[in-house]
């Protein structure tokens, strides 16, 4: 302990340094409760009203817990007609990567399926990633607080802090895999494991970060000695494969190929005039990737160039920012052994936003990979300034913060609350039956029952009502759900449901319930109803 004012440092002093690390814990902490709060409002009361995605992840974690395996409760058109015509209360899930429903299952199975644990899980997640910025890397501590306080400030992070979605989880690995990379991890075995396990949990979060892999394995390479150049990568290689392998047997026992995803064979076609695959149920294949894309250039570069055109020009052009300011402090301090880090991520992220535009690009796939470059680069160029420079810059982007997540928070549409009207959906049926909807997820989740996702076009609507006892139609979107836009004549569409259903009933939210009496049972094919 030093001294004050020239006397020596007593029992009862107070310690500078440690104040000031009081402070800054204490505003992190209230920080990151604002944020959580924040999310929790903007999510409403229906914690997962925001996003189908999460709705569907619980609904799987609750499948799990109760036994059923990596069932999904939500059924696409195109997936029913593929491997579930016999029964769709067995689709598998074809559509959504395996870990988080296990991390939701395991706490399901403990504590019961409650919202609640959804959206703890998402503020946990977000708590870790703070606490790992704050505990590694070797820039001063004050630096590394910036870091954290930069994560909590990013105007996406109020989306996600309470979502249920795989955002959150999915940055922790990622911030935990930069700080591990800084380290130099690879140069133990021990490090090199943990390294390709992280790749491994990130890809089987999002399968996009499956392409994490070659840049961690090539970072690797680079920074290794040459005469154990390989070593390090077929560690993390291994370790790689470990972690992704269960689910590709999973993959090859359920539907013959461990890469199968429904997404990696028909998610090209999507935002494209005249296919809407999910929603189109057709047994055989509908269409090859590749040569789907080499027929359709001139279509997927347009669709490529819109996605990049929203990436970096909606919403003041945030999602862009950690790739600018990281490109820029890279440059400044190009010589800081603490800067080569973010070309590496810098490369990353170019890696991804080339590979998903022409599939499918939002910018929140981008969330986990943008995070550790924009906390790398506020870190540093905090650690880099002092004085009037650094409070200047400090000021400004903390002003630009605020002031994009009130946008941010005002501009996204507000979630509606399903709750009522689910509740009608509940009480109007009984467990095991099937719902014909266009919030598939929502039912799913809230109402507990197997969704079938309205389909585009008549022909399919027509074969999944003839082929399946379908007990309730609900379209949260009435006459003008979106469900609806690829029908030549909505109204017609709507007039035959109501024709095919007996009991009408006008949910709280403005959207449509038809049902069928108790009595009613599929006639067999060629029958009547």
């Amino acid at each position: 302990m030093g001294d004050r004012g020239g006397e020596p440092a007593g029992r009862g002093a107070v310690n500078p340094d440690g104040a000031r690390r009081s402070v800054v814990v204490g505003t992190l902490t209230l920080s990151y409760l604002l944020v959580v709060l924040l999310s929790l409002h903007f999510h409403a009361r229906a914690f997962v009203s925001g996003n189908g995605d999460a709705a569907d992840y619980a609904s799987m974690g609750r499948n799990l817990a109760r036994g059923e395996g990596f069932r999904s409760s939500v059924v696409y058109p195109l997936q029913l007609a593929m491997f579930c015509e016999e029964d769709p209360h067995r689709a598998p899930n074809l559509h959504r990567p395996p870990l988080l429903p296990l991390v939701y299952g395991a706490l399901f199975l403990l504590l019961g399926a409650h919202g609640w644990i959804v959206w703890a899980v998402s503020a946990a997640m977000l708590a870790a990633t703070a606490f790992v910025i704050v505990r590694s890397g070797r820039l001063p501590w004050e630096a590394r607080a910036a870091g954290a306080a930069a994560l909590l400030a990013y105007p996406t992070t109020v989306v996600f802090a309470a979502s249920g979605m795989t955002e959150p989880a999915a940055a922790l690995v990622c911030v935990f895999l930069a700080a591990r990379l800084s380290g130099h991890s690879w140069k133990t075995r021990r490090g090199a494991v943990v390294l390709g396990g992280l790749a491994g949990l990130a890809a089987l979060l999002k399968y996009p970060l499956a392409m994490l892999l070659p840049f961690v394995l090539w970072a690797a390479w680079r920074g290794a000695e040459s005469r154990l150049r390989w070593k390090a990568p077929t560690t993390i290689g291994a370790a790689w494969l470990a972690v992704v392998l269960p689910w590709w047997v999973h993959n090859a026992v359920v539907v013959g190929d461990p890469f199968f995803t429904l997404q990696s064979r028909f998610e090209v076609t999507k935002g494209l005039p005249g296919y809407e695959l999910f929603r189109v149920a057709r047994s055989d294949s509908p269409v090859e990737p590749l040569s789907f894309a080499a027929q359709n250039a001139a279509a997927l570069a347009g669709k490529s160039l819109a996605a990049w055109r929203g990436f970096f020009l909606s919403d003041w052009g945030l999602h862009a920012w950690p790739l600018l300011l990281g490109l820029a402090v890279a440059w400044v301090w190009r010589k800081r052994e603490e800067a080569r880090a973010l070309p590496w991520w810098i490369a990353v992220n170019a890696a991804l936003l080339l590979a998903l535009a022409p599939i499918n690009l939002e910018p929140r796939y981008l969330y986990p990979t943008l995070m550790p470059l924009w906390v790398g680069a506020i870190s540093l160029a905090f650690a880099q300034t002092s004085g009037r420079a650094r409070t200047m810059g400090a000021t400004a982007l903390l002003l630009l913060l605020l002031g994009t997540n009130v946008h941010v928070i005002q501009a996204r549409p507000r979630p509606g609350d399903f709750s009522r009207d689910v509740a009608m959906v509940r009480s109007a049926t009984a467990p095991g039956d099937l719902v014909l909807t266009d919030v598939d997820s929502f039912v799913a989740w809230h109402a507990d029952r197997t969704a079938l996702w309205f389909p585009c076009d008549e022909r399919t609507l027509e074969r999944m009502l003839e082929r399946h006892d379908v007990r309730a139609v609900y379209l949260q979107g009435g006459v003008d759900s979106e469900a609806l836009y690829h029908f030549r004549d909505r109204r017609a569409v709507l007039r035959g449901l109501r024709a095919r259903f007996e009991v009408e009933q006008a949910a709280p939210g403005g959207g449509v319930l038809l049902t069928r009496h108790s009595e009613y049972r599929l006639q067999p094919a060629g029958g009547t109803n």
